[in-house]
């Protein structure tokens, strides 16, 4: 599926309501955010490269100057911040 809106990526993945106006505010400031920041979700996701252990089940994922903070449990990721 190709993500071209905060709605189509949220369809995609787990975000808290605090990063989702996050998204929707880097997306009004620069439509290529969704691009990258869906980069960066995948990466968590399928756990391309390795992310930076913050807590137990808490990791930091960067991509440049974006990264996300992302919950990891068995079967699902949640995003729970988000930077550029």
């Amino acid at each position: 599926m190709q993500v071209s809106s905060p709605d189509d990526l949220f369809s995609l993945y787990d975000f808290d309501e605090d990063t989702k106006l996050k998204v929707i505010q880097a997306y009004n400031a620069s439509n290529d955010v969704i691009v990258k920041l869906n980069s960066l979700c995948l990466n968590a996701k399928l756990g391309v490269n390795e992310a930076y252990q913050l807590h137990t089940n808490t990791y930091l994922l960067k991509q440049g100057k974006m990264s996300i903070v992302f919950q990891k449990s068995n079967d699902s990721v949640k995003i729970v911040n988000f930077n550029t």
